[in-house]
């Protein structure tokens, strides 16, 4: 798709989704979750304005049948794995965000989960030896603030809702 194309015609020339979105990851795994808006450009500069990254250029709806946080948490675990783990964001902090986020993901966070991911993000974000740990950040950021109303019902237990519906998510 030419670079600012709107998100509704880009999902529509790709069949259209299958079932409303509940949100739509923009820019790849290291992207952001964003509310899904058909006019929202697929630019640079229209992804910045609403807080996303072109990135990658890859867009990938999640249908209100998964769990985002299930897929969130399987993205961010495999990106933790695909750190160089020449520095301490990549070799610790990411791999903390994984579990962490796991946990919630899982319906079963223990006290203090959402501060220590939010505390971890500042850590990570901007003293990698690269971009890799910001991009993870961004999302694990991201996640909580457009997945909000799952991450409450996490907060008491798993939503029942299965986050492996996605393919090409790693599992």
């Amino acid at each position: 798709m030419p670079v600012g194309t709107r998100l509704g015609a880009a999902v529509d020339d790709a069949g259209g989704p299958v079932e409303p979105p509940q949100a739509v990851l923009v820019g790849g795994y290291a992207g952001r979750w964003l509310p899904p808006s058909p006019d929202l450009p697929l630019s640079h500069a229209g992804l910045r304005s609403a807080a996303g990254t072109l990135g990658a250029g890859l867009v990938l709806l999640l249908p209100t049948a998964a769990c985002g946080l299930e897929v969130t948490a399987r993205v961010v675990r495999h990106l933790a794995g695909q750190g160089a783990r020449q520095c301490g964001p990549c070799l610790n902090g990411l791999p903390a965000l994984a579990d962490a986020f796991g946990d919630l993901a899982a319906g079963r966070p223990p006290a203090g989960t959402l501060d220590r991911l939010e505390r971890w993000c500042g850590l990570v974000d901007g003293r990698g030896a690269c971009a890799h740990p910001d991009g993870v950040a961004g999302l694990v950021r991201s996640a909580l603030v457009v997945l909000a109303d799952d991450v409450r019902t996490h907060l008491g237990g798993p939503c029942g809702r299965d986050g492996r519906l996605l393919d090409g998510v790693p599992a």
